[in-house]
């Protein structure tokens, strides 16, 4: 079969779409990858063919029309919102449409009521496409119960289409845990104290992500003289943050620029523990802490089914409640202060992330899961 993988981001495609393109082709799919791009791309994308656009709009769906048509594309892999859109559109009344397969990562802001008009009419008109577009797609795929929940109850699902959840999937291989002399190495390298006890948390500078709450809860620990760091490392644009949180309250944390490499493992490697006090829909079983597990850190989750999963419910991490900055602080220090505990957590986090979240595991799963709907 003649696949088309059409993906918002490199990093969407290194990260996420890798494991499944790779694994498709083991079953003698030809692949075809499309995503916004400069002209230098991973080597080992020089197995399939990659098609080059230079950003997903209106335009860009008569390119993947085109696409479509010229190499006789029977099946359409969309992941993310953008290209399930635009995808779509390229779709209308073509010929010989495609098989189409959705494939939500977590729902982000989707459902959430943005603060300006001018937003509004945007996301609401997003969400009409992405209804029409997830009606019609023959397959949709999700990482968790829940956002199948949401989007079955607010009518973007038909009784007549073909439902995939799985986990989300990790290179269980790419993260490891690091010795004590070369976390010490790495801190001396990015200016940091050795003897304090530094929390990091990976995440874009937005409210729902909750980093105002964590930036608020180290203020605190500071204000008692408790020897700990929090780093921040994201993206540099602010324009997410919320009034109650201004960018001078982050002077609290340790800002660093997210790299521009997939990979921020030498950012867990400097770290004693992670957090991600989120509100965001993101999928269940988010990166930002899956990542730091395998790194072997102890981590702080927010007990919400859009984040909490990644940590077993509380059973290999610890929860807070969102928006609670005093939760945070008072986990932050039960990690400080007992160290059986923080062992624990590092043993078992990794374990489960290994046992559960292995991206092998997971697209052959997807594989065998997506044949069953063909059949």
């Amino acid at each position: 079969m003649r696949i088309l993988v059409f993906a918002a981001a490199e990093i969407t495609v290194e990260l996420i779409c890798k494991p499944f393109i790779e694994e498709l082709a083991t079953k003698g799919h030809q692949i075809f990858i499309c995503f916004p791009h400069k002209t230098t791309k991973s080597d080992w994308m020089e197995n399939f063919d990659v098609i080059q656009i230079h950003q997903i709009d209106l335009r860009s769906s008569f390119i993947i029309r085109n696409i479509l048509v010229t190499n006789k594309i029977e099946m359409m892999i969309n992941f993310t919102v953008k290209p399930m859109v635009f995808g779509f559109l390229a779709t209308i009344f073509l010929k010989n449409e495609p098989i189409v397969v959705n494939a939500f990562r977590g729902l982000g802001r989707l459902f959430q009521a943005p603060s300006n008009f001018y937003s509004r009419f945007i996301y609401s008109n997003v969400r009409l496409l992405l209804r029409v577009a997830t009606k019609k797609a023959n397959i949709v795929w999700l990482t968790n119960q829940s956002d199948l929940t949401e989007l079955q109850c607010r009518g973007f699902l038909d009784e007549r289409q073909s439902i995939i959840v799985t986990k989300n999937s990790i290179n269980v291989e790419r993260f490891f845990p690091c010795k004590a002399a070369e976390k010490y190495q790495i801190r001396k390298k990015h200016g940091l104290s050795l003897d304090t006890f530094i929390v990091v948390c990976v995440s874009r500078l937005m409210r729902d992500k909750g980093i105002g709450y964590f930036a608020e809860a180290i203020k605190a620990l500071k204000k008692k003289s408790v020897n700990v760091t929090g780093v921040i490392v994201g993206p540099e644009d602010t324009s997410n943050l919320d009034a109650k949180f201004s960018v001078e309250d982050l002077l609290s944390v340790d800002f660093r620029r997210l790299p521009t490499k997939p990979s921020v493992i030498e950012y867990y490697h400097l770290a004693d523990a992670a957090i991600l006090a989120s509100n965001y829909r993101e999928g269940g079983y988010p990166r930002s802490l899956l990542e730091p597990m395998l790194c072997g850190l102890p981590v702080i989750a927010s007990n919400t089914p859009f984040v909490a999963g990644a940590v077993d419910f509380g059973k290999v991490g610890l929860l807070v409640d969102v928006e609670s900055s005093e939760q945070i602080e008072r986990q932050i220090l039960h990690l400080m202060n007992n160290s059986v505990l923080r062992e624990k957590l590092r043993v078992n986090g990794r374990e489960f992330v290994i046992r559960n979240f292995d991206q092998r595991q997971i697209a052959k799963n997807f594989v065998d899961e997506l044949a069953k709907c063909l059949l």
